[in-house]
């Protein structure tokens, strides 16, 4: 498991579903499943952003850390 420390080491802006859920605990698979399905109905169960690229989905990797980090300025750029 990955703590937040090495999320913020990583040296990409974007984060794969993978990279997220070896910090939260969960699986990719239910994360890409529910990425999608707040898409088709227009809604943010999960309270960080993601982008869906193709059929790629990528998480923001400084919003997410803001998040996280419970910082709520994160459109600011207040990370």
């Amino acid at each position: 498991m990955q703590t937040l420390e090495d999320i913020k080491k990583i040296s990409k802006t974007m984060l794969s579903p993978e990279e997220v859920c070896r910090y939260m605990g969960g699986d990719p698979h239910i994360l890409r499943d529910t990425v999608r399905r707040d898409k088709k109905q227009h809604t943010d169960s999960l309270g960080f952003p993601v982008m869906i690229i193709g059929n790629r989905i990528k998480i923001p990797k400084d919003a997410f850390v803001a998040i996280m980090s419970g910082k709520q300025n994160t459109l600011e750029g207040d990370y």
